[in-house]
């Protein structure tokens, strides 16, 4: 990519990757369709309970029954019938899973600082990040609890992961310690699902998603 960066929208929400982040800079709360359409968050001076709706191309709102929390980064199972979310609570914030059609819900993690939810594209596995072991790092586990929590790639750089292959490659962002305080040191790899290597690609805000196309599936950085 060329030429100068061109400004789109300003007042965007933008969160600390965790609460107790190691690294400062943080994510604007936006997201792309295939098509091109751009959803995202305003910006909040404070945080504030709020819930999940649906919304439809005329803007129209429809309750899920999720309300009553503070909740980010909300990613929909590919089965449509659940949502995993992060919930901020009073001393850390944790995945949580709700079912949309039974309209219960049940914490997926407990240990720690979670959050960045993102299924698997089989629906099995849920993958997300956690500081309990210290820097931030990729984890993942079965949802039916067939087999222990995992931790995907152990680096002293803190990693977020953004999307799957339906194959089992995953691109994620790793963002370099002593860049911290600026947003250059973020860098979007891709690896397998056991992630013995990497290709890397710099993005000054690495937003790394994989688009299918008639090729396969490629990977689009913004």
């Amino acid at each position: 990519m060329t030429g100068a960066p061109v400004a789109v929208l300003s007042g965007v929400m933008q969160v600390a990757r965790l609460r107790t982040a190691t690294t400062t800079n943080l994510v604007p709360q936006v997201c792309f369709s295939t098509a091109g359409t751009m959803a995202y968050m305003p910006a909040s001076r404070r945080p504030r309970q709020s819930a999940l709706v649906w919304v439809n191309r005329e803007g129209v709102e429809q309750p899920t029954g999720v309300s009553g929390g503070i909740y980010f980064q909300p990613r929909l199972a590919p089965d449509g019938r659940r949502v995993a979310i992060t919930v901020g609570g009073e001393d850390h914030d944790d995945v949580w899973l709700c079912d949309l059609a039974r309209q219960t819900r049940s914490r997926f993690t407990s240990d720690g600082n979670n959050g960045f939810p993102l299924w698997t594209p089989d629906g099995r596995r849920l993958t997300y990040v956690s500081d309990k072991a210290g820097r931030e790092n990729i984890y993942w586990k079965p949802l039916d609890g067939s087999a222990a929590e995992e931790r995907l790639l152990a680096s002293d750089r803190s990693t977020f992961p953004f999307s799957w292959t339906r194959d089992g490659v995953l691109a994620f962002v790793v963002s370099r310690p002593q860049y911290a305080a600026r947003t250059s040191g973020c860098f979007a790899w891709i690896g397998e699902t056991n992630l013995p290597r990497f290709s890397r690609r710099r993005s000054a805000r690495a937003l790394p998603r994989f688009r299918r196309t008639a090729a396969g599936s490629r990977m689009r950085i913004g």
